[in-house]
C-alpha cells in the first residue's frame, strides 16, 4: 500500500528534527564543556592575579609598618592600616574563589591563619612605637615578623605552583574542548548543509514525480473525459430531482442537443417518449426500489421530435443512510437490433420451414407459425410443451444422444431424423438441422416435414425387398437349367466334336463361352442379393493381416508379372470381417486386373483418419477411367471397360458399394484415364469390444 506524499513528507520533517536534535545535543555539551573549561582558565587566572594582589597588600602594609616604626609618621600608619583592610580582602575573596576546591581551600586557609598571625604581629609592633622606640626594636630585632612573613612567601609560592599547574591543565582542557567545539560545530553544519541539500533533492523528486503524476493524470482525465464524450454508448447521470446533471456528447449528438441546453436544466423524462413516460415512471419507482436496472427498453425523443429506440442500463447513487442522491445511466442506440428483430421476426414468420427455439431442458421458447400448422399446438399450449413429451420413444434416446453430442462440440452443430407428435396424435418425419449454444443455454433449429419421403423410401425399400427376393429366386432357379445347356453343350464338344463341321464346333464353343459367363452373372447375382439380406457379425480382428492375406492369395494368379505392393499401416475398425474381406478382394483383384498391360504394376493399399472416420484406400497406376462416368462406376452391370479388354460381369463394386453402405461408410474414387485410379472408402469408428449382430 502506498504512503500518501503528506505522510512521507512528515516522516522525513521528524527524521530531519530528530537528526538535528542529536546534532544540537552533541553541540550543546561540548559548547558547555568548552564555556566550563574557559570559565576554570579564568577562574584559575583570577585566583592568581588575587594571590598577586594579596601579596602586594601584605609586602605594602609591611613596608608602611616599617615606615611607621622608623619615622613615627601617622601617614604610613594610616596606609598600612588601608593595606591590611585590603589584605583581609584579599583573604576573603581567595576563600569565595576556592570555596569548590579542597586543595585550594586547605592553602588558604592555612593563608588566612598565618595572615592572621602576620597582622597581629604587626599591630602589636605599631602598638609599641607609639610607646616607645627602643621597645618596638627589641620586638623587630626577635624577628618573630620575618619568619611569619617567610612562612606566607612559601605558602603563596607553594599555592602558586599548584594553581599554575592547575591552570595549564584548565588550557589544555580549554583547548581540547575548543577544539572539539569547533570539529562538533563543522560537523554540525555540515549535516545540517546535507541534510538541507538531501532535503531539497528529496523535495524536488518529489515535486518532479507529482508533476509527472499530475501531468499523467491530467492526461489520463483528458483520455477518461473523452473515452466518456466519445464512448459508442450514451452516458447520463441525474440529481435527486431526475434533472440530467451529466451527459456525454454521444448522447447529447443522438438527441441533438447541447450540454447547455440539458445540464442542470432539461428533467429525464423530456427525453422520453410520450407513450413510454407512464411505463417509465412506473419502471423508475421499481428502479429506486431495487437500486439497479437492466436492458430496459424505452424511446427517446430527439429535439427535432423524432425518436429512436433505445436501451437502458441504471444504477443508484445513494447516501449512507440510503437516501436517494442520483443515478447514473448507459445508453445504447437500440435501432440495429430492433431492426435485426423484425427481420428475425419476419424471417420465423414467413419461413417455410419449421422454426423452433428450446432452451436446454427442451421446453419450447418460441416456434413459428409453420410450426403451428404442421403439429396444431397453440402459442399458449406451447408453453407447457417440452420436447421430450413429442418425440416418439423409439427415437428419444438417439435424439437425446446427439443433442447431447451437439452441446459438447467445438463447432455444436446437429443433423437428426425424429418423429414428432402432433395435437391429434399423428407423428410427423421432420428433418432437423439444429445449432446449440451452451452460454446462451439456447438450441435453434430448423426443420423440415419429411412424412412423405419417408413414406415413399419405406415403400421403396419394401421394393427393393421384393426386388432382391425376385432377384435371388430368379437366379436360384436359372442355375438348374443354364447346369444342363452347359453339361450337354460339353457332352457335345467332347463326344461328337470330330462329326462338326467347323462353323458347328464354333458355335458350341460360343454356347459354351456364354454358358460359363451366364453362370458367373448367376453367382454375382445371387451374392448380391445375399449381401443386403446377411446380417452384420461385427468384431475388432487385425485389418492388416486380412489385406496381407489377400494380396498373397491373389498373387498366387498373377504369376509372371513384375507387381509391386506397398502396403501401410491399417487402423482396426469394428467391422463385418467376412463382408469387408470381399470388399478387399474385390478392389485389389480389380487393381491387379486394370495393372495388367503395365510393365510394373504399382499397388499401394493405405489408410487415413478424419474425425471417427478411417478412410481406407488402394490406388494403382493401370488404365483408369474417364471420371465423366464416375456415377456408372458402383451399378450393377455398369462397365466402364469391354469385356475384351478386361473380363468381368459389372456386379463387383456394386457389391462393394452394399457392403459399405451397410457399414454406414461411404465409397467413391478418382482416377485419369491410362495414369491409375484410386478407390477410398470410409468406416466408422463404434468402439473395439464385444460384438453385435444387427439384422
Amino acid at each position: 500500500m502506498r504512503i500518501k506524499l503528506e505522510y512521507q513528507l512528515i516522516a522525513a520533517f521528524l527524521l530531519v528534527l530528530m537528526v538535528l536534535a542529536v546534532f544540537y545535543k552533541y553541540a550543546y555539551n561540548n559548547n558547555r564543556d568548552f564555556v566550563l573549561s574557559n570559565d576554570e582558565v579564568t577562574h584559575s587566572y583570577t585566583i592568581l592575579n588575587e594571590v598577586s594582589r594579596y601579596a602586594e597588600f601584605i609586602s605594602d602594609a609591611e613596608t608602611n609598618q616599617r615606615g611607621f616604626i622608623i619615622t613615627n609618621n601617622p601617614e604610613y600608619l594610616r596606609d598600612y592600616l588601608a593595606f591590611t583592610d585590603s589584605t583581609n580582602l584579599a583573604v576573603l575573596k581567595l576563600k569565595q574563589l576556592t570555596a569548590n576546591n579542597a586543595e585550594e581551600r586547605r592553602f588558604i586557609t592555612e593563608l588566612e591563619d598565618i595572615t592572621a598571625k602576620r597582622l597581629l604581629l604587626m599591630k602589636q609592633v605599631a602598638g609599641m612605637r607609639v610607646a616607645g622606640f627602643e621597645a618596638t626594636r627589641d620586638l623587630v630585632v626577635e624577628l618573630p615578623g620575618k619568619r611569619t612573613m617567610d612562612q606566607i612567601r612559601s605558602l603563596i609560592f607553594s599555592f602558586r605552583a599548584y594553581e599554575e599547574k592547575l591552570l595549564n591543565q584548565r588550557v589544555t582542557q580549554n583547548e581540547t574542548n575548543e577544539r572539539e567545539s569547533a570539529f562538533t560545530l563543522t560537523i554540525s553544519l555540515t549535516g545540517v548543509l546535507i541534510i538541507l541539500a538531501t532535503g531539497f533533492f528529496v523535495l524536488y523528486r518529489i515535486l518532479k514525480a507529482r508533476q509527472v503524476v499530475e501531468h499523467s493524470f491530467r492526461k489520463a482525465s483528458l483520455r477518461i473525459q473523452d473515452l466518456y464524450d466519445n464512448a459508442p454508448c450514451g452516458y447520463y447521470s441525474l440529481d435527486e430531482n431526475a434533472v440530467i446533471a451529466q451527459i456525454n456528447e454521444t448522447l447529447l449528438e443522438w438527441t441533438g442537443y447541447s450540454k447547455a441546453e440539458v445540464i442542470g436544466k432539461m428533467g429525464i423524462y423530456k427525453l422520453i417518449n410520450n407513450a413510454s413516460i407512464e411505463a417509465t415512471t412506473a419502471g423508475f419507482q421499481a428502479f429506486l426500489k431495487r437500486g439497479f436496472v437492466n436492458d430496459a427498453e424505452i424511446d427517446f425523443v430527439r429535439k427535432d421530435g423524432t425518436m429512436f429506440p433505445v436501451l437502458v442500463n441504471g444504477t443508484v447513487i445513494a447516501s449512507n443512510k440510503e437516501d436517494y442522491l442520483g443515478s447514473r445511466f448507459t445508453v445504447f442506440d437500440n435501432t440495429a437490433r430492433k431492426i435485426l428483430q423484425q427481420e428475425r421476426d419476419s424471417f420465423y414468420n414467413f419461413s417455410s420451414e419449421i422454426m423452433l427455439l428450446t432452451n436446454m431442458k427442451g421446453e419450447v421458447i418460441r416456434s413459428n407459425a409453420i410450426f403451428e400448422k404442421i403439429f396444431g399446438y397453440s402459442k399458449e399450449e406451447q408453453k407447457e410443451l417440452t420436447m421430450k413429451k413429442i418425440i416418439h420413444p423409439d427415437d428419444l434416446m438417439l435424439t437425446l444422444r446427439g443433442f447431447k453430442a451437439d452441446v459438447e462440440a467445438v463447432v455444436p452443430s446437429l443433423k437428426t431424423e425424429n418423429r414428432i407428435k402432433a395435437k391429434d396424435g399423428t407423428w410427423h418425419w421432420i428433418s432437423w438441422n439444429s445449432v446449440s449454444f451452451s452460454d446462451q443455454q439456447l438450441t435453434y433449429s430448423y426443420g423440415r416435414d419429411i412424412s412423405e419421403r419417408m413414406e415413399s423410401e419405406e415403400k421403396l425399400k419394401q421394393l427393393n425387398q421384393e426386388l432382391e427376393s425376385f432377384t435371388y429366386s430368379v437366379s436360384h432357379d436359372l442355375r438348374a437349367p443354364l447346369r444342363f445347356i452347359l453339361n450337354y453343350g460339353r457332352i457335345l464338344q467332347d463326344q461328337y466334336g470330330e462329326k462338326f463341321d467347323e462353323e458347328a464346333s464354333r458355335l458350341i464353343k460360343v454356347m459354351i463361352k456364354n454358358a460359363d459367363r451366364m453362370g458367373q452373372l448367376i453367382n454375382d447375382l445371387l451374392e448380391f442379393s445375399k449381401m443386403g439380406r446377411k446380417s452384420l457379425l461385427l468384431g475388432t480382428y487385425n485389418m492388416r493381416k486380412v489385406v496381407d492375406d489377400v494380396v498373397r492369395e491373389l498373387n498366387e494368379f498373377e504369376t509372371g508379372r513384375n507387381i509391386g505392393v506397398k502396403l501401410h499401416d491399417l487402423p482396426d475398425v469394428r467391422s463385418d470381417a467376412s463382408m469387408i474381406r470381399q470388399v478387399w478382394v474385390n478392389l485389389i483383384s480389380n487393381a491387379l486386373k486394370y495393372t495388367r498391360k503395365k510393365e510394373k504394376a504399382e499397388i499401394e493399399i493405405g489408410a487415413t483418419s478424419s474425425g471417427n472416420k478411417v478412410i481406407y484406400f488402394v490406388r494403382d497406376n493401370g488404365t483408369g477411367f474417364d471420371m465423366a462416368y464416375i456415377d456408372k462406376l458402383f451399378n450393377v452391370f455398369q462397365r466402364l471397360h469391354s469385356e475384351v479388354e478386361f473380363e468381368g460381369t459389372g456386379v463387383g463394386l456394386a457389391l462393394v458399394k452394399r457392403i459399405i453402405t451397410r457399414h454406414d461408410g461411404e465409397i467413391w474414387a478418382e482416377a485419369e484415364k491410362d495414369k491409375g485410379a484410386t478407390f477410398y472408402f470410409s468406416l466408422v469408428q463404434k468402439g473395439k469390444t464385444g460384438k453385435l449382430i444387427i439384422k
